[in-house]
């Protein structure tokens, strides 16, 4: 979760008469009169009210032209302090937002003590000619933005930037196109509607026969093209040992390796009840712990012999559950089961045997490949880059969620029981927010599980269907997915990034989109995307293009921040950035800093800040020092050499994608800037 910086609450100044002894509060009605048109004459009364209050039914307000004596003044009740929060600035109209400056002729106003009513001419300015607060605080003329082409070539981009200068105000770190503002998800009417039909559409799926079939750039064409698809014998065809992936296998190996345990409720994947089973709702409820592979088994074992002896005849590995509820008061009667989740497989020395195994699969679903985005970022991102296995009883389940960016991601159930999958097409997940507000639940950071009437009445489309053991999911980009086990199964999964302008421009999207939630985004697509432009050349026009759009955003902003610094006499030093080191993100605001960051002098760990979250801090970065992680002419490099590949390139089954030039040292990772 993004970390909240905290800023002083706005104090409101007092007036005279709020200082003295005795208060007397007055309220403003409008009276017609003759005069210029730009002025207004208001009369005021007095009555009792403690400052921003209304009058209560009870007060007794002394009405316009009536000889009722208003009552003594009372103290105003001390408030409750607000909590302080992070605001992008006041709308206009709001209750906090008033004009110091309205031009009240005082000579007008004269013995308001000795009288009930008097009136005063008000001058009213247009609206238009009103300042923003902000400007008041820093009369700042708008800096010129450098005059950027598509066509320039690195230095004439830094000498542009060199000649425009950073100026005195904020520095933009949108890697947009200058001026397109941040993507904002369609809500439900702005989306077409649907029949009843494809409110619940089939699941598409392809029955894979042969290693053929497998590696064909047809099964990669359908899944691109789908949210959401069903893999059916491509571990047979592929000639998988998925035994390699059973608890067993996983004791016997490895007893003491650490997996998180999720502690959820036992209920059937119609239903989410509440803590106290008095109601269902949206939120997901579970608490985290932590074990071992050798004790999570023995519990795995416990709870299979004791289904076995309750349900006798009736066993299976995907038992019926029993919704019983409680004489005594009517209210479901639910367990507790625990769920072992994010159980990392990443350890080449632990787990070479699972990792190679996969190697087995077509280029593109494979946790490393040329073709995959994520092979390039330089270092690991648990759960992404890397294996992760989850061990499940029934009920198990994993809530609401889009991958981390709007990666896609491949699932395998190893078994030996099914797991139910719901999905959501990535162009309705703003409307799964919304419904997530109306449910008390933050879409980004909370748990959730969607009730799927709801789904139904706000017209939003779901898939719905069972993994069976040896089947693999592909989840689309973007694609918006919750799950749970019908029984003891294991899964493993990853993500990875096809190289296509969909997939790039989607995550491009999400990371802003992130900045504006305050929420890291775990991909750093800046550092990524010069990682990519080191290691591969493209003959996808739209994505070179997309990509050279990042990095021509970037290296502007290398150049004035690295300008700024010299402009303000802030100390510049060469950092470096080492291999497999991973990206740095402001410890404030969590947005990535790429190349150039701030932090302070003296401090023996330096903390990494942005120039904005630092400028918060301390406005003329006295004792701050610059940190530069890239020479500039190694970024002009890589830039000038990134060029669109040839597209009469055809695809293999090593590289389905098209990609025009590999690097020769990408084999199992990428080559990092």
């Amino acid at each position: 979760m993004g970390v909240q910086a905290d800023m002083p609450t706005r104090e409101r100044r007092a007036s005279p008469q709020e200082e003295a002894t005795s208060v007397k509060r007055f309220k403003p009605t409008p009276v017609v009169g003759p005069g210029d048109e730009n002025s207004l004459k208001i009369r005021f009364s007095r009555y009792n009210a403690a400052p921003g209050r209304s009058q209560t039914k009870n007060s007794t307000l002394p009405q316009e032209g009536s000889n009722v004596t208003p009552s003594p003044p009372q103290t105003p009740q001390p408030r409750s302090p607000r909590p302080t929060r992070v605001t992008r600035g006041r709308a206009a109209g709001s209750q906090d937002s008033y004009d110091e400056s309205s031009p009240v002729k005082q000579d007008q106003i004269k013995s308001i003590e000795s009288s009930s009513v008097k009136s005063c001419e008000v001058r009213m300015s247009p609206l238009d000619s009103l300042k923003h607060e902000s400007e008041f605080e820093t009369d700042i003329k708008p800096h010129p933005s450098p005059r950027i082409k598509f066509e320039m070539s690195a230095s004439e981009i830094v000498n542009e930037c060199e000649r425009v200068g950073p100026g005195l105000g904020p520095i933009s770190t949108s890697i947009l196109e200058e001026g397109e503002p941040t993507p904002m998800p369609k809500r439900r009417h702005e989306l077409p509607k649907l029949s009843s039909d494809q409110l619940l559409p089939p699941t598409p799926c392809v029955h894979v026969k042969s290693k053929q079939d497998a590696f064909s750039p047809q099964l990669l064409d359908w899944c691109l093209q789908r949210p959401i698809t069903v893999i059916r014998g491509l571990a047979q065809a592929c000639e998988m040992d998925l035994s390699l992936y059973t608890t067993k296998t996983l004791v016997e190996t490895h007893p003491n390796h650490p997996v998180e345990i999720r502690t959820q409720l036992e209920q059937s994947s119609d239903e989410n009840w509440a803590p106290s089973l008095e109601e269902q709702v949206w939120y997901c409820t579970s608490s985290r712990s932590h074990a071992t592979v050798s004790k999570y088994a023995e519990y795995l074992a416990t709870s299979f012999k004791e289904a076995k002896e309750r349900l006798g005849d009736q066993f299976s590995v995907n038992p019926k559950l029993d919704l019983s509820q409680t004489p005594e008061t009517g209210l479901p009667d639910r367990r507790t089961i625990k769920f072992g989740t994010n159980c990392d497989l990443s350890d080449e020395k632990k787990w070479r045997p699972q990792i190679q195994e996969l190697m087995k699969l077509p280029c593109w679903l494979r946790v490393v490949s040329a073709g995959n985005m994520l092979s390039h970022i330089g270092h690991q991102i648990l759960g992404m880059n890397t294996i992760q296995l989850y061990m499940k009883v029934p009920c198990s389940r994993t809530p609401g969620h889009q991958e981390n960016n709007n990666f896609a991601a491949v699932n395998m159930n190893i078994g030996p029981g099914d797991s139910e999958w719901f999905g959501v097409p990535n162009q309705y997940w703003g409307a799964l927010q919304e419904l997530c507000e109306k449910n008390n639940v933050d879409y980004l950071h909370g748990s959730w599980w969607p009730k799927m009437s709801d789904l139904r009445e706000a017209g939003i489309p779901c898939y719905r269907f069972m993994q069976r053991p040896g089947e693999l999911v592909w989840v689309n980009t973007g694609c918006v997915h919750w799950v749970q086990a019908s029984g003891w199964c294991n899964n493993v999964a990853w993500n990875t990034g096809p190289l296509t302008y969909r997939q790039y421009k989607a995550s491009i999207e999400r990371y802003e989109w992130n900045k504006s939630q305050r929420y890291q985004s775990i991909v750093a697509m800046v550092f990524l995307t010069w990682n990519m432009a080191q290691n591969i050349q493209v003959s996808d026009a739209e994505l070179y293009q997309a990509m050279k759009t990042t990095m021509m955003r970037s290296l502007q902003q290398s150049v004035l921040l690295k300008q700024y610094a010299l402009e303000n006499n802030i100390p510049i030093r060469f950092h470096g950035h080492g291999p497999n080191e991973p990206v740095n993100y402001c410890m404030v605001c969590e947005e990535e800093v790429f190349n150039v960051f701030f932090v302070k002098e003296n401090e023996k760990k330096h903390v990494v800040h942005c120039l904005r979250c630092a400028r918060q801090l301390n406005k003329d970065l006295a004792s701050w020092i610059c940190l530069e992680e890239y020479d500039i002419e190694h970024l002009k490099n890589i830039f000038d050499s990134f060029t669109l590949g040839d597209s009469s390139v055809q695809p293999t089954l090593e590289n389905p994608l098209k990609l025009a030039m590999v690097n020769n040292n990408i084999k199992c990772e990428s080559q990092s800037i």
